[in-house]
């Protein structure tokens, strides 16, 4: 029983292996893991003062290239940047809490298939299989304060 299991491991071992060297599975579809996002929280703001706050992220994948989107913020913030960092730059103009969601999308290029020397001709009507990148996504939510600007002192009379 041992052996029968001990090959019935190795026929799907290799039918694995041969489907990735012909493209049928490409390789990064073995990578189950998202992005993750590694800042914890975002700092509180206050209105009329400029405000920063660095995002950061790692990929799953050593060649996925990251890209960032943002909801729910304030008036006055946007946020900039690409790959590993980004940050929410600018003035907020309204006060109070907002949930803020940032979303991380990493896009992993496909991994060509080596093409044999004679590939057979397409049918007609059928196009040659492409190999397709793999995208994840993860998004984190935030609670952002921003406080009301202090009263400016007014002068002596």
């Amino acid at each position: 029983m041992k052996t029968r299991t001990r090959n019935l491991k190795r026929l799907l071992s290799l039918a694995l292996c041969l489907c990735m060297v012909t493209g049928l599975l490409p390789v990064t579809a073995l990578a189950a893991d998202a992005p993750a996002i590694t800042t914890e929280t975002l700092e509180a703001a206050t209105v009329g003062e400029a405000y920063t706050a660095q995002l950061t992220a790692t990929a799953s994948d050593q060649n996925g290239e990251l890209t960032w989107e943002v909801t729910g913020l304030p008036n006055g913030l946007a946020l900039t940047g690409s790959g590993k960092t980004a940050a929410l730059i600018g003035t907020p103009t309204e006060a109070g809490n907002f949930s803020v969601t940032v979303t991380v999308t990493e896009t992993i290029p496909a991994v060509e298939p080596e093409k044999p020397a004679e590939e057979p001709a397409a049918e007609e009507g059928e196009t040659p299989a492409e190999a397709r990148s793999t995208v994840l996504t993860t998004s984190k939510e935030y609670t952002l304060t921003v406080a009301e600007a202090a009263p400016a002192n007014e002068p002596a009379d």
